[in-house]
């Protein structure tokens, strides 16, 4: 009986330890037990419904759910797999809740199932889970204290026989009763009188006491298990006087006995279904019974564990080992209601598992030290790796708090008050942090924000993010801090919506804003006024030096025979000096024009010969000065769409740099031809040709680049800058292709009138 009550408590142990609520199913007719874990882990009471299957299925379990189940149940039973899936429960309360259930079933000697036995453990909440362990604890201590116990005394001397109220209650007998030992003895059945009477002769013969469990039939002719204990009484000379016992109703524990070694098969069959595995401590011989599963978790076989505390101690890991023996001291000396402890155990292939080790003392001694302990382990490997990579983000997050250059603040949208905020966040609204948490955000807020703190605030509240939006706070000193924001909603442990705000601080940006656009107005009036200035000294400049240019050609045309060889020469190249000076005047307008884009261009339908003859008329001095020739290749009837002014300021820009970069007595090649609608005039010198490095300078409008002819000619650079813009302004461009020391080719491509 010893063995049974004490297994009773392992098992019962075993079950606070397993978070389990165990079933059994008889397969024979669909009925269901159910464990009172089961019961109360779903929230319903016995007798609210029969428990079969068919109930559990079509009443408790998730819709979506019953044909995994079924599938799963028709595996086992056909093929004997493993049994063990997580499914919904529907409680009491309407609330749908993951288990993970598990069993096994049992067949009988022709293989055909009979019986099905396991359990269902919560997945979802671990403190629910202590609750019910706790309840169940509580359920056996009350059985526990449903025992009854009476005292009994036989008085040879007196021929008196006695009882207690405790044995007149469990015999059921009215207190005016006065038995005899014989009468008391009479009413135990037949076969548990005689081994009384036994018990008794023997007590009085050698003086050896009886612990019996015999049956006693109740003055209400209720049958009881009783448990008997006697001893004789002796007085001071040795001689026996009398009896004297005590009687115990153990009626409900017998019943317990009855159904033990089913329940011991429920409990086995529910244990193998788990992965936690249990191990039964003797603190006086430090003794250990380790279960299979407890083997199993570490890797290691049945026969490869011996029964020794060792066998745990020298596989924990060395840097847990005081926790451990401290968590359990602080357990025995009652400052804790369970010994629970996280630590990890070497397993048989060198790697180390995280072990949630619970257990509580069964047995104390008269000084209360322990005498037996038992408990679990359960693998917490992968919730321990979950919790290693929660850990590590929480420092990223903790780490970028504190460093952000950013202000980082956490509020509660209920109050609006500021609960956390960063470094960057304090130091530039000039607060300490006590100061800030006893604030709200709108106490900083300029009173034109509220709309739109309004507008974000109900945006996190229905759970959308916010920002970016500008806004302004009021600084400790009264000033103003112009403000990004953006924000996203979280809800706390305890339910109440909050909203992290990023805030990053532009008043700096916004000063250099408006320092850079106050210089962009100066700017753009300098220019203007630059502009207006060039058109003044273009204007003004440009009659004048046409004047001279006409004088100068009258007066050498007119007396060309008149004059010395010398002064004829230095009229000529004085003329040359005003017609680039008058071209460089062109230039300069036409550059300042385009810079403040400015230039209105009016293209019509042309020909391109007329152009290009004026052209070439105009640069005929030039190019006879070096002996060059043009071959001008040019039909009479091509046309094309451009304004005549600004086609006739590119040609005369590219015919005149060919004639500066040609040599003496070299030609200059004219050409046109069309492709796609569109015109391709070219420009061929066969002079000094241009670097790859400088083509690329020559082409950068940004850059001003430019080089001396081959007579020492120099130019401003704006003249390739200005055909390359009123090219694209066109709907065209303008390309360059060059070969050093062989000439260059630039190619003007427009658009032709269709």
């Amino acid at each position: 009986m010893a063995s049974l009550e004490s297994d009773l408590q392992r098992l019962s142990l075993v079950v606070e330890g397993m978070h389990a609520g165990i079933w059994d199913w008889d397969l024979s007719n669909e009925k269901q037990w159910w464990s009172p874990a089961f019961y109360e882990l779903t929230g319903y009471t016995p007798g609210e419904f029969a428990p079969t299957f068919n109930t559990f299925k079509q009443q408790l379990l998730h819709p979506d759910d019953r044909h995994m189940m079924e599938t799963a149940i028709a595996d086992h039973l056909q093929n004997r797999n493993l049994y063990r899936l997580e499914i919904r429960i529907r409680l009491k309360n309407g609330a749908y809740q993951w288990f993970e259930i598990s069993g096994k079933a049992q067949f009988n000697a022709d293989g055909k199932p009979v019986r099905m036995c396991g359990a269902i453990i919560d997945i979802s909440d671990k403190k629910q889970l202590q609750l019910q362990l706790k309840q169940q604890n509580e359920w056996l201590e009350e059985v526990c204290t449903m025992t009854k116990c009476g005292g009994w005394e036989a008085d040879f001397s007196t021929q008196s026989f006695m009882w207690s109220k405790q044995v007149y209650d469990i015999c059921e007998m009215p207190t005016g009763y006065k038995p005899t030992l014989a009468d008391a003895v009479s009413l135990y059945t037949p076969a548990s009188a005689a081994k009384l009477n036994q018990c008794i002769e023997v007590a009085i013969h050698s003086g050896k006491p009886w612990d019996e469990e015999l049956q006693l039939v109740t003055g209400k002719n209720n049958t009881l298990w009783i448990r008997v204990l006697g001893k004789a009484v002796h007085d001071q000379s040795g001689k026996v006087t009398g009896l004297k016992g005590v009687i115990q109703d153990i009626t409900a524990k017998k019943k317990v006995e009855e159904t033990l070694w089913e329940s011991e098969t429920r409990w086995k069959y529910g244990l193998e279904s788990t992965e936690d595995g249990l191990w039964d401590w003797n603190a006086t011989t430090h003794e250990v019974y380790y279960s299979s599963h407890w083997k199993k978790m570490l890797g290691y076989k049945e026969e490869e564990i011996g029964t020794s505390i060792t066998e745990w101690e020298k596989r924990v890991h060395p840097d847990d080992v005081a926790k451990c023996y401290a968590d359990m001291q602080a357990y025995m000396r009652k400052e804790k209601p369970l010994y629970m402890n996280e630590h990890r155990v070497l397993c048989k292939d060198g790697t180390y598992k995280w072990i949630l080790d619970r257990g509580k003392v069964i047995d104390w001694d008269a000084a209360g030290n322990p005498l037996r302990i038992i408990g679990t382990h359960s693998d917490i490997t992968s919730r321990k790796q979950a919790e290693a990579v929660i850990k590590e983000s929480e420092e990223k997050f903790h780490n970028l708090f504190s460093l952000s250059p950013i202000g980082m603040v956490l509020t509660d949208l209920e109050t609006g008050k500021f609960i956390e905020m960063n470094r960057s966040f304090l130091e530039s609204t000039g607060y300490g942090q006590d100061e800030l948490q006893a604030l709200s955000f709108s106490q900083i807020t300029p009173p034109e924000y509220a709309y739109l703190d309004i507008e974000q605030i109900n945006r996190l509240k229905a759970g959308v993010s916010f920002g970016p939006f500008e806004k302004e706070y009021i600084r400790k000193d009264g000033s103003r801090m112009q403000v990004i924001l953006n924000g996203l909603p979280v809800i706390n442990e305890e339910g109440r919506k909050q909203a992290w705000s990023f805030i990053q601080d532009i008043s700096q940006r916004k000063a250099k804003e408006q320092e850079i656009q106050s210089l962009n107005e100066q700017l753009t009036e300098s220019n203007a006024q630059k502009d207006k200035l060039m058109a003044l000294l273009a204007h003004d400049l440009r009659s004048p030096m046409a004047t001279i240019d006409g004088l100068l050609w009258v007066i050498i045309r007119e007396l060309n025979g008149h004059l010395s060889q010398e002064l004829l020469s230095m009229l000529t190249t004085t003329k040359e000096r005003v017609n680039n000076t008058s071209t460089l005047i062109d230039e300069l307008l036409y550059w300042s024009l385009s810079q403040a884009d400015r230039i209105t261009l009016n293209p019509v339908k042309l020909s391109l010969a007329e152009v290009a003859d004026s052209v070439i008329t105009n640069l005929q001095p030039q190019a006879l000065s070096k002996g060059i020739t043009f071959i001008n290749q040019l039909p009479a009837n091509f046309t094309l769409k451009a304004d005549p002014q600004m086609l006739q300021l590119i040609l005369r820009n590219l015919i005149a740099n060919a004639i500066k970069f040609s040599h003496s007595g070299s030609q200059i090649l004219i050409t046109a031809t069309s492709q796609a609608m569109m015109a391709k005039v070219g420009v061929r010198d066969y002079g000094v040709g241009i670097e790859a490095e400088n083509q690329k300078k020559l082409l950068n409008r940004n850059i001003n680049f430019t080089t001396p002819g081959t007579k020492g000619e120099r130019g401003t650079g704006l003249g390739l800058n200005l055909c390359l813009d009123l090219a694209e302004k066109h709907g065209g461009k303008l390309i360059l292709e060059s070969e050093l020391h062989k000439g260059s080719t630039f190619t003007l491509i427009l658009p032709q009138e269709e």
